[in-house]
């Protein structure tokens, strides 16, 4: 009978320690992300180890005049701006569009890298009629960021938009925002049909996410 109790006991005590084990190793590895339209948990390395948050913020807009569609300025473009004060701008302007910030919890010499993920839908509003090769949307990738098809222009005659975005991001830069995906409009005064549709009538993109996510790359 005692040797059975002794059994039993061992049984209890291994069971316990398990559990405890378990419970420590999924609390080892939570961390929180969040993006400004959606967010998530994923894992990390150390409890608590820190906060992966997407923001994005600007919308680029460009309203153009009847002079500025007429024939005497046929060939010429005009390019978004991010200054609301500013109907357009002459030059191409890349504005951020979408930034990344590594907020870490408890402080450590050592460098944690995530790598991280999601989908960019692209989103245009105002009075503009766009035809095909009217206005177009490049984007730039930020440092070690890739955008699916990212470097093509986009045609925003186009309803639907949206792009696979990866970068990664580390400790080492939790102090600044990163800049993930930076955008500029470029509208194309080319056609003769142009000014009924596209002169004194605005133009606004804007960007949303989805499906955000992080995952531990590296510790070093």
């Amino acid at each position: 009978m005692e040797n059975k109790n002794v059994v039993l006991l061992t049984i209890i005590a291994v069971v316990t320690l398990l559990v405890a084990v378990i419970g420590a190793t999924f609390a080892y590895f939570q961390v929180n992300v969040s993006g400004s339209t959606t967010s998530a948990v994923i894992t990390a390395q150390t409890e608590n180890v820190g906060t992966v948050s997407l923001d994005l913020g600007k919308t680029l807009h460009l309203n153009v005049s009847a002079e500025d569609m007429s024939m005497g300025n046929q060939d010429k473009s005009y390019y978004s701006t991010d200054e609301e004060e500013k109907e357009h701008s002459d030059q191409a302007t890349f504005s951020p569009l979408a930034t990344a910030s590594l907020s870490m919890a408890t402080p450590s010499s050592n460098v944690t890298t995530y790598s991280c993920h999601f989908k960019l839908t692209v989103t245009k509003s105002g009075t503009m009629n766009l035809e095909n090769g009217d206005a177009t949307l490049s984007l730039q990738a930020g440092q070690n960021v890739e955008i699916n098809n990212g470097s093509d222009a986009i045609d925003l005659s186009a309803n639907t938009i949206t792009k696979e975005v990866t970068f990664t991001i580390n400790s080492n830069e939790s102090v600044d925002p990163k800049t993930i995906v930076s955008g500029s409009v470029q509208l194309n005064n080319t056609k003769d049909d142009q000014t009924d549709r596209l002169a004194g009538k605005t133009l606004n993109v804007t960007v949303s996410s989805s499906e955000f996510g992080c995952e531990i790359k590296a510790a070093s």
